[in-house]
């Protein structure tokens, strides 16, 4: 079995048992269900991108049909909540639910789970070297506003209502919630991220974002959703090395040459057309870090004329991207022994029922007092066209004479 994608691809109910074990990587496990034989075989999958060596096969094993599925090893979850509350660019709180029930149902278990959230002024820090810093970003829409529009990118005003009922959630399910004001929920998940390593924990991150992979390593490993196929996709420092042949110690190096459009960090090839990510992971496997790098460009010919013109020209530019790329991981925020503890899921059902009361209720509410209604149901209004009230008859170009030989 042979996979062309650039992730590992999980099905909600197979990725639990592999999650505990250290070497669990490129492995998904489908446990047997009461229908199914005593013992059913289980494929461990192993998915690399297009342009790997596709020499990847799969394995089997066989796993008895009563297993426990409590967890053994010392494992974290960090969530980033934010991310979890869309739908594509759509905020919509109902979305978190979508995601995490069946994660605490088949993969987190009673392992200990961290919720993280944004701070009311987390892009001020890197707003201050980059002013432009997410400045594409729709600005947030005043609940106050009683001309507010309908839900669009960038207005997160149903998840601004919905945050006590999400954090009560969070509460219920004896799940701590942690959030710096003047900090970005990456620098808070990075900085518990290093003390849990410290302490001998395998650290599992969930989020879309991107920008955690400069943390893969041996002991962290991403878990990201793909709406698009509905299920969680395991992301490690392994997969990372068969993608881009190098170590994931290079991923912020590399960001910081190629920039990030959707955060409105400039990269090189917005000065230097032609220098694009195959220019920049050579010199990267060449030079190991952007620092090197640089300070290679500064003393001495690193590449081609243009290459290393826009090194030595745009310099200043590349150091600012990697100040606001870098995610920081001295933060205030301890890791508290409590938090590690395993957790309590008798309480998951009803935390679940209430969160989903709560968003049902205040869709109501808008819609009553705002008159709104939701874009899904707009879209499929829309998809509809009205019927016209008269059908315009069609004719050809000559009229025709009838029997009786009245024109028609």
């Amino acid at each position: 079995m042979i996979a062309s994608s650039a992730y590992a691809l999980f099905p909600f109910s197979t990725l639990s048992h592999p999650i505990n074990r250290p070497n669990y990587s490129f492995f998904s496990v489908t446990y047997p269900s009461s229908r199914k034989p005593k013992h059913q075989t289980c494929f461990y999958v192993h998915a690399g991108p297009s342009d790997v060596d596709s020499s990847i096969s799969s394995t089997s094993l066989t796993l008895p049909p009563d297993e426990p599925r409590r967890s053994t090893n010392k494992t974290l979850f960090l969530l980033d909540i934010a991310p979890l509350c869309y739908s594509g660019k759509r905020p919509s709180p109902s979305a978190l639910i979508g995601w995490l029930k069946p994660l605490f149902l088949h993969v987190t278990f009673n392992n200990p789970i961290i919720a993280v959230i944004d701070g009311e002024r987390g892009n001020e820090y890197r707003r201050q070297i980059l002013p432009g810093y997410k400045s594409s970003r729709n600005a947030f829409v005043p609940l106050s506003t009683s001309l507010r529009r309908e839900t669009w990118k960038g207005d997160d005003a149903d998840l601004r209502e919905a945050r006590p009922f999400i954090k009560t959630f969070f509460k219920t399910c004896g799940i701590p919630v942690v959030s710096l004001e003047d900090a970005e929920a990456d620098d808070v998940v990075a900085s518990l991220m290093e003390q849990a390593v410290s302490k001998g924990f395998q650290v599992t991150i969930g989020s879309p974002d991107k920008d955690f992979k400069q943390l893969l390593c041996e002991n962290v490993q991403l878990l990201m959703p793909l709406p698009e196929r509905h299920r969680w996709s395991l992301y490690t420092d392994k997969l990372y090395i068969q993608q881009q042949g190098c170590s994931p110690e290079i991923e912020l190096s590399l960001r910081c040459l190629l920039g990030d459009k959707a955060d409105c960090v400039p990269g090189l090839a917005d000065f230097a057309p032609g220098f694009g990510r195959k220019t920049a992971l050579k010199l990267l496997r060449k030079y190991g870090s952007l620092e090197h790098l640089l300070r290679e460009a500064s003393s001495r010919t690193v590449g081609k004329p243009y290459i290393q013109n826009a090194l030595t020209e745009y310099a200043s530019v590349l150091w600012k991207n990697l100040q606001v790329l870098r995610l920081r991981r001295d933060l205030p925020v301890s890791l508290i022994e409590e938090w590690c503890n395993p957790r309590d899921t008798s309480n998951d059902e009803r935390a679940f029922s209430e969160l989903a009361r709560h968003i049902k209720a205040l869709r109501l509410q808008r819609i009553q007092r705002d008159g709104v209604v939701p874009t899904a149901a707009k879209r499929v209004a829309q998809s509809f066209k009205p019927a016209t009230r008269h059908r315009q008859l069609t004719c050809s170009s000559k009229p025709q004479k009838l029997e009786n030989g009245v024109q028609q």
